[in-house]
């Protein structure tokens, strides 16, 4: 029984480093590639045209604004079929002063507001790169410790294999246990390798050997921390903060609109031509014009509407305020008490010193290589702990740069790099 599950783990060894090599999941590092965050940050990826900008150049390079001569109208009327007494009207409609102004405002907000929402658009882009650069740093990094777990494994294995050579014992559940961690390791590197392969398409859109991400310039965890108090007073410039304000300011405009217009007093001018072949030219022109008599009721339904509007998006612009401030807060005290975490855990393994117990029983002959071999293992357990919470760091960092304008900032600056 126990040689058919030596002989069935070893196949399914077989099976898992078949795949693997084809992923990918055991290239050299010396000979791989090396990109820097900044060469990954500014890779030109292929990306759709922002949504908004059709509507931002026609803004920006087509839309007019209000004329002085709102339209022109033309009638004409025959008195009892007689041509010779034909009537003629052109009438002028005017615009105010203050409505082209104040449409002029409505036009450069709207222009505003277009402009955040494609810079809304381009910051989900590059939190969606830093997001992946992320992940494909430590997803490397957890194929390096998974090598490394192999790679001992093996070693055990081949322990095993000499001591059944040397004395033709050997413990079935140890070479059992063994042949299950090597299979479950290969499994481990297998889904990583999947998701390594699966970033790289995401970052480069092709399917293509992925360089590692240079370890010597990602930002440090303490970097990180101390990034905390400049990025707090970054949360306003967050894209939805910024385009409820200018929400708010589009609805301030409109109301301006509505008020210039309620106030306007030159509704139409009119010209006026009855032909009439008992009169002269002179008494045949006439000019009229259209007052209207401004009072406090004009347009008050429309001007109620707009201050509702106003004061909506004042109350919207203050809630979303108030939640990126407190969504930053509960980020940041997540962000230091991890910080605490991955401190204190250093702090026990540097008591634990497994390196140094590795080193002062190496140089014993009598020492049993299962037991070396154990304290490897034990040193890199401890390496994935601190690794999980190194990542977990890294990703609460990313999440806090999305509660602030950071992504939106130009020029464009390199938060993954000290």
């Amino acid at each position: 029984m126990a040689c058919i599950n030596v002989i069935y783990t070893t196949t399914c060894k077989g099976i898992w480093l078949a795949v693997l090599l084809h992923l990918g999941c055991f290239l050299s590092v010396n000979g791989q590639e090396i990109w820097t965050p900044s060469q990954y940050l500014g890779l030109n990826q292929t990306q759709k045209e922002s949504p908004y900008r059709a509507s931002l150049d026609f803004l920006e390079n087509d839309a007019k604004g209000m004329p002085f001569i709102d339209n022109y109208e033309f009638r004409t009327e025959t008195s009892e079929n007689d041509f010779a007494q034909q009537q003629f009207q052109l009438r002028f409609q005017f615009n105010s002063s203050d409505e082209r102004k104040a449409y002029d405002k409505v036009l450069s907000t709207h222009a505003e507001k277009y402009k955040l929402l494609e810079a809304q658009y381009e910051s989900d882009i590059w939190e969606e790169k830093y997001k992946n650069i992320v992940a494909l740093y430590f997803i490397q990094r957890e194929e390096n410790l998974w090598r490394q777990d192999i790679e001992l494994i093996k070693d055990k294995k081949k322990v095993l294999q000499k001591i059944l050579d040397n004395t033709g014992q050997l413990d079935v559940a140890e070479w059992i246990s063994n042949e299950t961690e090597l299979s479950n390791l290969y499994a481990d590197s297998l889904e990583l390798a999947l998701k390594r392969n699966e970033i790289g398409f995401k970052i480069f859109s092709i399917d293509r050997d992925v360089p590692r991400v240079d370890d010597t310039q990602i930002i440090s965890v303490d970097a990180i921390v101390e990034s905390l108090s400049t990025l707090k007073d970054e949360v306003e410039l967050h894209p939805d903060i910024q385009l409820l304000k200018v929400e708010e300011k589009l609805a301030e405009a409109e109301f301006e609109l509505e008020d210039a217009e309620s106030k306007k007093w030159l509704k139409f001018a009119q010209l006026e031509y009855q032909s009439d072949n008992n009169e002269s030219f002179q008494n045949e022109l006439s000019f009229s014009t259209s007052i209207i008599i401004p009072n406090k009721n004009n347009n008050r339904i429309k001007k109620n509407d707009v201050i509702l509007d106003v004061l909506e998006q004042k109350y919207k612009t203050s809630i979303e305020r108030e939640e990126g401030e407190k969504e930053f807060l509960l980020l940041g005290k997540k962000l230091e008490g991890l910080h605490i975490q991955l401190t204190e855990f250093l702090r026990i393994c540097e008591v634990q010193d497994l390196e140094g117990l590795f080193q002062s029983y190496a140089e014993k002959k009598s020492v049993s290589p299962i037991f070396l071999i154990g304290i490897k293992r034990s040193i890199l357990k401890n390496e994935k702990k601190q690794l999980k919470i190194e990542k977990d760091i890294y990703d609460t960092y990313i999440n806090l740069l999305s509660k602030t304008g950071a992504f939106i900032k130009t020029p464009r600056k390199n938060y993954l790099t000290n």
